[in-house]
């Protein structure tokens, strides 16, 4: 009988419990890096329609331009109200109206209910850019254009997450703020010229 001695193979506890530990830091790190991913991937199409509202934006004036019908474009920009932001560089200062078109006006201007004031200057935003964006859905996000007197798009925001403003607080400051962290964490994207 001494062949058949009993066999007291297996995990103890302490084993048990050291495997659920890595296992729990390893689940957890995987989830947070997803999580940062998709963020950081969201992030960088805020940035990409940005991008391609500015570049439709410019197309749109260089064809203004070309068939010598841009006028004065500052008239352009005063519809409804005369909405200005001040850009301060390292040697100036300078003021640029800005145009914004919220969730839902891209319906309103398709329907032709834009008359009232306060939505006029989001007009100016789809007559910008709306013959030269092929995927409309982009559209119904929120869309900011600064650009100047003589027509030159300056720079582009865009968020389909968030109210984009020109109010301070949650919003960007009246002396466009760009602080990267505060752009990246409300999930609005920026193009500019610079």
């Amino acid at each position: 009988m001494e062949g058949l001695r009993q066999s007291n193979k297996g995990f103890t506890l302490v084993e048990i419990c050291v495997v659920l530990v890595l296992f729990s830091i390893l689940a957890t790190t995987t989830t947070l890096g997803l999580i940062g991913w998709q963020h950081e991937s969201t992030y960088r199409t805020q940035e990409d329609n940005a991008e391609m509202i500015y570049m439709a934006a410019r197309n749109k004036i260089a064809q203004l331009r070309a068939n010598n019908v841009l006028g004065d474009f500052s008239g352009w920009g005063s519809k409804g109200s005369n909405n200005t932001v001040t850009i301060i560089s390292e040697s100036t200062s300078q003021n640029y109206y800005y145009a914004l078109a919220s969730k839902g006006d891209y319906q309103n201007y398709n329907s032709g209910s834009m008359n009232d004031p306060d939505k006029q200057k989001s007009s100016l935003v789809f007559e910008l850019i709306n013959d030269y964006i092929a995927d409309k859905g982009i559209l119904n996000g929120n869309i900011a254009i600064l650009y100047d007197e003589d027509g030159t798009i300056y720079t582009v925001y865009f968020s389909d997450r968030t109210e984009i403003s020109f109010s301070g607080a949650d919003g960007l400051d009246k002396k466009e703020n760009r602080e990267y962290t505060k752009l990246y964490d409300n999930m609005i994207g920026v193009y500019s010229c610079e």
